[in-house]
């Protein structure tokens, strides 16, 4: 790396410290160096516009082993300052704070309010740097819904690198979750040595041979437009971990290709029985546009079309609430616009599709960790109301 680089990225580093430096203004995190599985407090001076708030709320992102997750506390007053207590994931390497009112949404003008978190021996968890870099650019997809205008104030991508180099440099086991991410930004940054780099990333994965590691190097070799490279390396995972994430998204593909609809039906039941849902792989499968839900609509649906609908009282059960409204939809709402099934009939699914939704609605589903749990509330009960709710005369 060139001097100018070295002293370019101490500039950097200085330039991003500052942001939390002004965020501590108006927000302070205290202790000011947090400790993952502990409490912190926060203490907002309310901006002039927030001086009458009936009620203030944090909205906390924590960046907890690489994903977002949202959550949302009351703040309370006393005397000009708004005070409240937020238990720190155990798992979380950094908090990005936002503050809301009624009317008024303050992110520290776009700048945000950061926080990194450090682990039991002061140094900063797994996720800290890197979550500081990826999340204010909108190229590597961590970055939060409707947080910051990205449009306006992304950081570059030399702003990502530099992060990214410091999280894999001090964080051993941020390695293989960040290897991807890290190669990309080599190559967006344009950094003189990119290509060794990337050479150093490939064999260190490739050595370490666990799934994760693999599945990186496969989408390094894929990015970079080696396929061969790629395709070689996704057979030795398949071949490796065949009841893996990987093994799960190459028979979803295959089963995609499939005509005959009964055949699919029943290649369908076998992955369920091959492939039993959990969290690991509905977070993988989702970053291909992919669910569970898709399996048991898609068999409810063939299953519709074959007129049966015994499947529906094992399969509903089973689902998230959007793939239950999207069900609602296929096989409710058309079959009573169309006219070809008896609405006596259709009432009957109806019912158990949406008990089933009221069970859940207040589980939210991994494609929205984004939102706080009350968002995902709100959300879930004006989106039931208006597309299945009003149709069956719930209230």
């Amino acid at each position: 790396m060139s001097l100018k680089k070295i002293y370019l990225f101490i500039g950097l580093f200085i330039l991003s410290l500052s942001s939390f430096a002004q965020a501590g203004e108006r927000l302070m995190f205290v202790p000011k160096r947090p400790v993952a599985g502990q409490s912190v407090s926060l203490s907002y001076q309310p901006l002039k516009v927030m001086e009458n708030a009936k009620w203030v709320k944090a909205y906390i992102y924590s960046f907890n082993q690489f994903r977002w997750n949202t959550y949302e506390i009351t703040l309370l007053k006393e005397n000009s300052l708004w005070k409240g207590t937020f238990n720190i994931p155990q798992n979380s390497g950094l908090l990005i704070a936002k503050i809301v009112t009624d009317s008024v949404i303050d992110n520290n003008d776009e700048k945000s309010f950061a926080c990194m978190i450090s682990d039991s021996a002061k140094s900063f968890m797994p996720g800290a740097y890197a979550g500081w870099g990826l999340f204010r650019s909108a190229n590597y997809g961590y970055d939060i819904p409707n947080y910051i205008n990205l449009d306006k104030h992304a950081v570059s991508d030399t702003v990502v690198y530099f992060w990214l180099r410091r999280e894999v440099e001090n964080r051993r086991e941020s390695n293989v979750p960040m290897s991807f991410a890290y190669v990309k930004s080599l190559k967006n940054a344009k950094i003189q040595d990119a290509t060794s780099q990337e050479a150093k990333v490939m064999k260190f994965l490739l050595s370490n041979g666990s799934e994760d590691a693999l599945i990186n190097a496969m989408r390094i070799a894929q990015y970079n437009g080696r396929k061969a490279q790629s395709d070689s390396i996704s057979e030795i995972i398949v071949k490796k971990y065949p009841q893996g994430k990987w093994a799960f998204k190459k028979t979803f593909d295959a089963i995609a290709m499939v005509r005959d609809m009964n055949v699919t039906k029943d290649k369908m039941l076998e992955m369920l029985q091959n492939f039993p849902i959990n969290d690991e792989l509905e977070s993988f499968i989702k970053n291909y546009g992919r669910h569970y839900d898709d399996l048991y609509q898609t068999i409810l649906y063939i299953d519709a079309v074959n007129k049966r609908f015994d499947g529906i009282e094992k399969y509903i059960p089973r689902m998230s609430f959007g793939g239950s409204v999207n069900i609602f939809y296929r096989l409710v709402e058309v079959p009573h616009l169309r006219k070809d099934t008896p609405d006596s009939t259709l009432l009957k699914y109806a019912d158990i599709i949406v008990n089933h939704m009221e069970k859940i609605k207040n589980i939210k589903s991994v494609d929205y960790d984004y939102m706080s749990d009350e968002e995902w509330e709100k959300w879930a009960d004006k989106f039931g109301k208006k597309c299945v709710y009003l149709l069956c005369g719930h209230s």
